[in-house]
């Protein structure tokens, strides 16, 4: 299927002639097919990259709104228990700001915050996402991959919006799972 360009209109034609005043074309620049120089041998070699975090960026989360309430319990977590967490009545025992960060940077933040947690044996988690509001196109990046990067950690027991004092829907509160003393 061909398509044919719609003729030119005389007012559109002096107009395109009116902004092209005064507008020198460039040289041309022809490169002939095979006169491309050869690749080199690299400087240095390629070091062995650390092993893909489970937190770094992903090609899909589902989106989530700036001002969507999120809400995420695994089974078997008890209706008490995520009431409790809802209302924010559990201890918050660690705090992280991912405000600025960038999605990559962000998710090795929390990686490391939610390490550090569940080693001094603390439960209950505020992670401050931010709403995306100064996002490309207002967009939540990080709230969205947080949202997708809580839900696959098998350390996580629960999420939930936090309450307006502590961020409101730029923030959650994560229930993590007790670990056992070795």
């Amino acid at each position: 299927m061909s398509r044919k360009n719609p003729p030119i209109n005389e007012e559109d034609a002096r107009l395109f002639q009116e902004m092209m005043e005064g507008v020198t074309p460039l040289p041309k620049n022809k490169i002939e097919p095979g006169s491309a120089p050869k690749a080199g041998k690299p400087k240095r070699e390629l070091k062995e990259t650390k092993p893909h975090s489970q937190f770094g960026e992903l090609e899909y989360a589902p989106a989530v709104a700036a001002d969507e309430n999120l809400l995420f319990a695994r089974d078997g977590v008890q209706q008490k228990i995520l009431a409790k967490l809802k209302k924010g009545q559990f201890p918050i025992e660690a705090r992280i700001d991912l405000h600025g960060s960038t999605v990559n940077d962000a998710g090795a933040r929390l990686e490391h915050a939610l390490k550090v947690a569940l080693g001094n044996q603390q439960r209950c988690v505020l992670i401050v996402h931010g709403r995306g509001m100064g996002s490309l196109g207002n967009k939540p990046a990080i709230k969205t991959h947080v949202n997708q990067w809580l839900r696959d950690s098998s350390d996580v027991l629960a999420f939930v919006t936090a309450l307006p004092q502590h961020g409101g829907t730029g923030a959650v509160y994560v229930l993590l799972k007790r670990q056992r003393e070795k």
